[in-house]
């Protein structure tokens, strides 16, 4: 679902007396800001730069505390802007939800395993980069920064406590230019309306996460020998494909294919015949305390 998501509005000169009457001022380096928190899962940011010739009304927006639930589903976006139009109404008079461009999404899924150890290490074994803070953050998160989207994953109960017991938390924040892309390219409409459906976010989740984890469940190399003779592969295919994942297992993803000594189609080909069979490239540790995860997905 969506956790929070960030608009803005450039606004007009007959609105800006009420930034000064309702909002807190502070000064930054090149600009002017004025900040507000008119109600709870509401933020209001204001930023003034003659020099930069900005003016621009920021707010964020946190749907389950506006609203007061604790998960948040299609229907409840008719509440959700009229909630938001009662709040713009107490400052600005005629302003509205409408008037706003969507600039970001963030949204969130939690997964509840007892594996969330094992997950985690799967992926430090992709294209991922640790955060590297401390090492208890680096031990529990694994974190991804493209050009028009970020991905996080993150034991919640390390970071949060018991409260959430269990819980693998998955973070995926669409920047402005991957809004912008989806306009350009699909002519999808930059609204919230199109990204608060369970199915954009859903497909969203799965567009962005497949190139980099892959399709498949996790498997010892000695159970994915066993699901792949199944699937009917000759004991020569399976032998090359199994040969690959022990690279990935000693190496990961990025250094097995440049130490297979293989071309790049080659390798591509190792992957797609291993997703085929319902099998992920990243197979789990020989000493593993379970032979068999499903695929990240699946959770979707």
């Amino acid at each position: 679902m969506i956790d929070t998501f960030q608009m803005y509005v450039r606004l007009k000169y007959t609105d800006r007396p009420n930034i000064k009457k309702h909002f807190e001022p502070h000064r930054t380096e090149d600009a002017f800001v004025w900040t507000l928190t008119p109600t709870k899962g509401i933020s209001m940011k204001y930023l003034m730069s003659q020099e930069k010739r900005i003016s621009l009304l920021q707010m964020v927006v946190n749907p389950a505390l506006v609203l007061d639930k604790r998960q948040i589903v299609n229907a409840d976006y008719g509440n959700l802007v009229a909630a938001i139009d009662r709040t713009l109404a107490l400052y600005f008079g005629q302003l509205r939800f409408a008037d706003f461009n969507l600039s970001r999404i963030d949204y969130k899924l939690d997964i509840v395993t007892p594996y969330k150890d094992i997950y985690i290490g799967i992926l430090k074994q992709l294209q991922f980069s640790y955060r590297r803070k401390h090492q208890q953050e680096w031990m529990t998160s694994v974190y991804y920064n493209g050009k028009s989207y970020t991905i996080n994953l993150y034991d919640k109960e390390a970071k949060e406590g018991a409260s959430y017991k269990d819980v693998l938390r998955l973070e995926l924040q669409l920047k402005s230019s991957y809004i912008r892309r989806q306009l350009n390219e699909y002519g999808m409409v930059a609204s919230l309306r199109n990204y608060f459906n369970d199915n954009v976010r859903r497909n969203t989740f799965e567009d962005l996460l497949t190139p980099l984890i892959y399709r498949g469940d996790y498997y010892t190399i000695r159970k994915s020998r066993y699901v792949l003779a199944e699937y009917g592969y000759s004991e020569k295919t399976i032998n090359k494909l199994l040969d690959f994942q022990k690279l990935v297992l000693q190496h990961g993803i990025n250094a097995a294919t440049r130490k297979s000594g293989k071309s790049a189609n080659t390798v591509r080909g190792y992957i797609a015949k291993l997703q085929a069979a319902g099998v992920n490239p990243v197979p789990l540790p020989h000493d593993c305390r379970v032979n068999h995860l499903p695929g990240m997905l699946t959770y979707l």
